[in-house]
């Protein structure tokens, strides 16, 4: 099975050096070399500084970059007819290509990206890389080879438990939407969780829980996402029945061929 990521660097702009050690090192506890990035939008003109024309490619170096805008979505720059509109379609065998070509050669997997934060919203595709899954998908038929294509991390939700201080079990029970993390987490634990994971936060003889996604980095360091909460605490079974629902509304789950 080859496995492709796609994924979105909303949020990530001002802190790309953070956002590579850390898939890295994800990738790294997985038995994996330093994944390649695609860059699958048609432009580059943003205001993400780190994303902000040869910005990535220059940080990641040639060996690990690769923009293809024929991968794009047209509509970005005709701002006309349907939302989302693959430049060239056919460019989808050349992105599958590469896939097998690295992990089979470099033992390397591939992060294939734009800007945008969730590939669905409320379960309608709302990013074009959800369809560049889909021609993934028809090229692995052609080919007749085995693809998943899931959001990066990828994974399947598990549970984690976290003992926190005092102010911020407090603030989380609030229905804040972060858990500031300590000055140095496990990273490839932590950045790597899959989304929708369930947590268990404790606090002496207290606890609550939350659906989370994989840590991020933000000005106070980096932070644990809380993606679905309830102002009225819910048993930990109430969340992990949920998961599913809230799988398919952010279309995180894989794509398999």
């Amino acid at each position: 099975m080859i496995t492709l990521f796609s994924w979105g660097y909303y949020g990530w702009g001002n802190y790309t050096p953070q956002l590579v050690k850390a898939v890295d090192e994800v990738e790294a506890a997985r038995g994996f070399n330093p994944p390649v990035f695609v860059d699958v939008r048609i432009s580059r003109m943003v205001r993400a500084p780190g994303f902000r024309e040869k910005a990535f490619e220059k940080l990641l170096g040639p060996d690990r970059y690769r923009w293809m805008s024929s991968l794009g979505n047209q509509r970005v720059l005709s701002h006309e007819g349907e939302r989302i509109q693959i430049a060239e379609p056919q460019a989808a065998g050349e992105l599958l290509e590469l896939a097998i070509l690295e992990e089979k050669a470099s033992h390397r997997r591939v992060i294939y990206f734009c800007s945008c934060q969730y590939p669905c919203i409320e379960g309608d595709t709302f990013c074009h890389r959800v369809e560049v899954g889909s021609l993934l998908l028809k090229e692995a038929k052609k080919l007749k080879v085995k693809v998943e294509v899931i959001e990066w991390p990828g994974g399947e939700p598990r549970h984690i438990d976290m003992v926190l201080p005092a102010r911020e079990f407090k603030a989380v029970a609030a229905c804040r939407q972060t858990v500031q993390l300590a000055k140095c987490p496990e990273i490839a634990e932590l950045a790597g969780l899959p989304w929708m994971s369930s947590a268990t936060f404790r606090c002496d003889e207290e606890e609550i829980h939350r659906l989370v996604g994989p840590a991020c980095y933000g000005t106070k360091g980096w932070v644990l996402p809380i993606l679905v909460w309830s102002e009225e605490d819910q048993p930990l079974s109430g969340y992990q029945k949920i998961v599913k629902k809230y799988r398919k509304s952010y279309g995180v789950n894989a794509l398999k061929k």
